[in-house]
């Protein structure tokens, strides 16, 4: 669902990312000036490939995850998982599904930087041949196909798998994997942030259920709504 409804801007961000002239009227006259050319389906292309990667990387990152985060615990003394280790797991486990899912980003990139218009199709390839030079485009442009930075004509209308095989066949295997230092060096520390506050913040939760659980029992502080309710449940087990 989430990546249903921010597809439209991740379109956008690659296109920016992509081309120069992109950037000059913002974000909403790039948006408008898409749906006028090419119409309001255009704002989800790309959505079927970016549903194919992030389906797949959330299942492995956080199989990936849990595996290591059983391993940790049960070799600590206190059975806890500390913020450093749940920092490194983050971003091992996030580093193993973006490199799995990299042909998928490709695949996904390439269709969002397609044009239906043959005038925008035009002003892209403009743009695009001046800004490919520019050291900005490097994080979009990478996925990009080397012979044309529109990717194949016929992409969209292809399966995933025969997508991937076209690649393949006619650029090699490594053009799957285009832009996947780009992508580690963005994938891996968010996901390590993103896991360890959330352990971190987890960890706060549940010393601070017990402080005033313990609190509300000897009758030193009025319990709060929180421990109360917790409190009946316990009680009704």
């Amino acid at each position: 669902v989430t990546s249903t409804v921010v597809s439209p801007l991740e379109l956008l961000r690659t296109r920016m990312q992509a081309t120069r002239a992109a950037n000059a009227g913002g974000l909403l006259p790039m948006a408008t000036a898409l749906v006028r050319d090419e119409g309001v389906r255009s704002l989800w292309r790309g959505l079927v490939p970016t549903l194919w990667r992030d389906v797949p990387f959330s299942c492995m990152y956080w199989l990936s995850y849990e595996a290591i985060k059983r391993r940790v615990v049960e070799s600590s003394p206190n059975k806890e998982l500390p913020t450093s280790a749940a920092f490194a797991a983050g971003a091992t486990s996030g580093t193993i599904a973006a490199f799995a899912t990299t042909p998928l980003d490709v695949v996904k990139t390439r269709q969002q930087l397609q044009q239906q218009s043959p005038a925008a199709h035009a002003a892209t390839t403009s743009a695009t041949t001046s800004a490919a030079t520019a050291s900005s485009t490097a994080s979009a442009a990478t996925n990009m196909p080397r012979a044309s930075a529109q990717g194949s004509p016929t992409a969209t209308a292809m399966g995933m798998g025969a997508e991937l095989l076209a690649i393949a066949r006619a650029e090699g295997v490594g053009a799957l994997f285009v832009g996947l230092g780009p992508r580690l060096a963005k994938v891996a520390p968010s996901c390590a942030i993103m896991i360890a506050s959330y352990e971190l913040g987890k960890r706060y939760l549940g010393e601070l259920r017990v402080t005033n659980l313990a609190a509300a029992v000897q009758g030193t502080t009025k319990p709060t709504c929180l421990v109360s309710y917790i409190a009946s449940c316990d009680h009704h087990r």
